[in-house]
This record gives structure tokens, sequence and C-alpha cells, in this order.
């Protein structure tokens, strides 16, 4: 796999996981329901755990940007 292939399939990787979020029905506020657990999350908190995601991909390059991608 290409360095190029490996970076688009992260990235790839990342929207997936960003656009599995879905919203749901709230009387105050944005809602989403978790992916992984199927809990509703406030709009922060979504924006917490697509940070946390988005930074364990960066982390995920710059390792394999590190050993060569070999």
């Amino acid at each position: 796999m290409t360095p190029t292939d490996y970076i688009k399939k992260q990235i790839t990787e990342h929207l997936d996981y960003c656009n599995s979020f879905k919203e749901t029905n709230c009387a105050f506020s944005a809602a989403f329901i978790n992916p992984k657990n199927g809990c509703r999350i406030t709009w922060s908190e979504k924006c917490t755990l697509i940070e946390i995601n988005l930074d364990k991909i960066t982390n995920r390059i710059e390792s394999k940007k590190n050993n060569g991608f070999a």
C-alpha cells in the first residue's frame, strides 16, 4: 500500500466515523446517538469524540510515516 493510499484509507475511516453519529429528537438542544454504545450525547460530546478519533488517526499516520510506511 502506498503512503497516499494509506492516508486516504485513514481519512475515509474518519469520515465514516463522523457520519455515523445520527441526530435524534431532543426538546432542548441538538442531541446525537453515540454509534459505539447507542447512548444519547450532546453536540459538544460528539465534537469531543470526533476530535479524539482524529487525534488517533493522526498518530497512526505519523507513526507509519516515521517507520517508513514499510
